[in-house]
């Protein structure tokens, strides 16, 4: 009975550190990893960018197929003095007001290139878009997963450092008993202090990541962030396996070759336009011509074309440029 009532003396003060030590169970945010995700799609300012770029490259196709029709402009001139035509002084002589309409920038068959060209510079802004995304994703879903892995670490060298802590006061209660080795209760101490040297450095990385993970998300920087990374494998995986993939289904979900898909074709319609600029260029007259010194008063209509017979061949030199863009 005394040696049982000697044990049980022992044994309480070890139960009571071990209650005192025992860690918390952590709780759990709203923050996991498809929320994350999510948040990113809204406020990450790499996200962001890219969809201006399409916005800005729509409004570009749109300009494309204003090209189609030609463009007007309406002139009009009040004239306080004005020279005169003596054969048609009489009737032109007196008139201070004239008005005239002015065709420009009319080239169909540019235009139609320019047209199929900024549609696929949308496409491919498009495209890249969906790159960027996939690639955001997959840098967030490493920092994530970054972030649980640290966490499970964490609370494991926690548990160590209770270990420690016990066989530290332990063995400080034995030394007070002058029953136990100092040197072996001073390197104890020692290993304390570097598990928890070793825990303020996995916190301090722990830290970092999130700081990271809110910057990619968009996320304010000093407001704290509320995880959930219980199962992160799986909320970032969503159950994929990769066993069952081929490397066809990778090349055909590869979003970089088709970018490069895209701006190939682009290309390809740009050298196409620089082949149409040495044709000739429709041109429709229409203007009303009143007190000209050297011509007849009255409204002038008709067709023709324009052709550019001598450039310094800035032309040709720019179907040589499209084609070494090309390859």
């Amino acid at each position: 009975m005394i040696i049982v009532a000697l044990l049980v003396c022992l044994t309480l003060p070890c139960e009571r550190v071990c209650a005192e030590t025992r860690l918390q169970p952590s709780t759990y945010g709203y923050f996991d990893f498809p929320t994350c995700v999510r948040y990113a799609l809204v406020h990450s300012e790499t996200l962001m960018k890219n969809r201006l770029e399409i916005q800005i490259q729509s409004a570009d196709l749109k300009d494309a197929h204003g090209e189609i029709f030609p463009t007007f402009e309406v002139q009009t001139r009040y004239y306080f003095a004005r020279t005169r035509n003596i054969n048609y002084a009489e009737t032109t002589g007196s008139q201070k007001f004239s008005a005239s309409l002015v065709m420009s920038n009319f080239n169909p068959m540019v235009a139609l290139v320019k047209i199929k060209a900024k549609s696929i510079l949308v496409d491919a802004a498009t495209t890249t878009h969906q790159h960027k995304i996939s690639e955001h994703i997959g840098n967030l879903g490493k920092l994530f997963y970054r972030i649980s892995f640290l966490e499970k670490t964490i609370r494991a060298e926690k548990q160590i450092a209770a270990l420690l802590k016990n066989k530290v006061n332990y063995a400080r209660t034995r030394n007070e008993q002058g029953d136990f080795d100092p040197i072996t209760s001073r390197a104890l101490v020692n290993n304390q202090r570097a598990q928890e040297i070793k825990i303020r450095g996995l916190e301090n990385a722990l830290e970092q990541a999130k700081r990271q993970l809110k910057i990619m998300i968009g996320y304010q920087p000093d407001v704290h962030i509320p995880l959930d990374t219980r199962d992160a494998a799986n909320q970032i995986l969503l159950g994929f396996n990769g066993n069952h993939s081929t490397f066809a289904d990778v090349q055909a979900g590869n979003l970089g070759l088709k970018v490069i898909a895209k701006r190939e074709q682009f290309q390809s319609n740009m050298v196409s336009a620089a082949y149409l600029l040495l044709l000739p260029r429709p041109v429709v007259i229409f203007q009303d011509l009143n007190n000209q010194v050297d011509a007849a008063s009255g409204t002038t209509f008709g067709l023709g074309m324009d052709y550019t017979l001598w450039d310094g061949f800035r032309r040709v030199r720019d179907i040589k440029r499209q084609k070494l863009r090309a390859s």
